[in-house]
C-alpha cells in the first residue's frame, strides 16, 4: 500500500532530467528499499488533457504495485493554474511536493541557451517575465502551492545551496535510501553556447524526435563545454531590473522559508563580462568555421558515435 507519493514539480532548468534518468538507472536499488519511480505518469500531461484527478491517482496506484513509496517527476506542470488539480490528487493519495528554486536570471538564461523552442525577443520577455515566462514568479507559485497542499506537504530547495549537487539534494528530501549512488550523477542540464543555441532553434529541433534532439543537444553541450567560459546573455542592467522585479517574492520566500535575508547566495557576473546574443554569425565564414566546423568534427569522434 502506498504510503507516500513524492511529486518533484521542477519547474524548468532545474536538473529534473537528470534526476529522472538517475532514478530509472537506480530502479533495482530503489526497489529494494520499496521505492518505485514511475515516467511514465505524466502529471502535466494529464492535468492539460483534463483528466480526472482520481483516475490519475488510480493509475499511480496500479503502478506502483507493491511499493510504499512512489517518485513522480512534472517539472512542466503549471503549478498556479494546477493547483486545484493537485490538490484533488492529494485527496486521493498522501502527496508531497518538491519545488527548486533558481535565480530568474539564471534560470531565464539557461533557459534560452538550452536551444528551447523559438521564442519572443530577449526584450520582449524582459518586458513581461511574469507572462511570458511564468516559472520564473517563486512566490506566486510557493503560495499558490501552500494555499492548495499546505506548508507540511511543501519541501522546497534554492538551487544554488545545493553543495552536493540537485540529484544529491532531491534524493535527500524524498527520503531516499543513502545507498543511492548520488555522488556520482552528472547533471544534464543542457547550457549551449549563443550560436549553438541559436542554430537549435533554427533547425526546428523541437519538431525532431526526442532521441535525434537529445543526439543534437547532446553534441552542441560538448562543444560549448570546451569554450572558455560560458556565455551571458543579460547585461548587468538587465540582470539588475530582472531580479528586482521578483525581489519582494524572493525575500519573503527567504524570511519565511529559510530563515535568511537573502534567497540566492550565488555570485552575479562580472559587471564588465561580454554580452552575448542568441544568433548564428552574420557571416557565412564564420558560422563555417565556428559552428558547422566544430560540430562536424564532434559528430565524426568514432568513441561518441559508439556511445550513442
Amino acid at each position: 500500500m502506498i504510503s507516500k507519493v513524492t511529486l518533484h514539480t521542477g519547474p524548468l532548468r532545474v536538473a529534473s532530467r537528470s534526476l529522472g534518468r538517475f532514478l530509472t538507472a537506480q530502479k533495482a536499488t530503489l526497489a529494494q528499499q520499496g521505492v518505485v519511480y514511475l515516467p511514465e505518469i505524466d502529471v502535466a500531461g494529464a492535468f492539460a488533457e483534463g483528466t480526472p484527478a482520481k483516475q490519475l491517482a488510480e493509475a499511480i496506484k496500479a503502478g506502483a504495485g507493491e511499493a510504499q513509496h512512489v517518485v513522480l517527476l512534472a517539472p512542466g506542470v503549471p503549478v498556479v493554474e494546477a493547483a486545484g488539480y493537485l490538490k484533488a490528487l492529494a485527496e486521493e493519495l498522501p502527496l508531497t511536493v518538491i519545488r527548486a528554486l533558481r535565480r530568474q536570471d539564471d534560470a531565464l538564461e539557461s533557459w534560452l541557451l538550452s536551444g528551447a523552442a523559438a521564442c519572443p525577443p530577449l526584450e520582449e520577455i524582459l518586458q513581461e517575465p511574469e507572462r511570458i515566462l511564468p516559472w520564473l514568479n517563486h512566490a506566486r507559485d510557493v503560495g499558490a502551492l501552500v494555499q492548495a497542499l499546505g506548508a507540511s506537504a511543501l519541501r522546497l530547495v534554492v538551487y544554488d545551496r545545493l553543495p552536493r549537487g540537485p540529484v544529491a539534494a532531491y534524493c535527500e528530501l524524498m527520503g531516499l535510501p543513502d545507498t543511492l549512488c548520488v555522488e556520482a550523477a552528472p547533471t544534464l542540464n543542457t547550457r549551449l553556447s549563443a550560436p549553438m543555441a541559436a542554430l537549435l532553434v533554427q533547425l526546428q529541433s523541437e519538431k525532431l524526435s526526442c532521441d535525434k534532439r537529445s543526439l543534437l543537444a547532446d553534441v552542441f553541450a560538448r562543444l560549448s563545454r570546451e569554450e572558455a567560459r560560458a556565455a551571458v546573455l543579460l547585461s548587468a542592467s538587465q540582470r539588475a531590473a530582472l531580479l528586482e522585479r521578483f525581489a519582494d517574492g524572493n525575500a519573503s520566500l527567504a524570511r519565511e522559508w529559510f530563515g535568511t535575508e537573502q534567497l540566492f547566495q550565488s555570485a552575479m557576473p562580472a559587471q564588465d563580462t561580454p554580452v552575448s546574443r542568441l544568433e548564428l554569425p552574420e557571416n557565412s565564414a564564420a558560422f563555417l568555421q565556428e559552428v558547422i566546423g566544430p560540430m562536424m568534427l564532434k559528430l565524426s569522434e568514432g568513441s561518441y558515435l559508439g556511445k550513442r
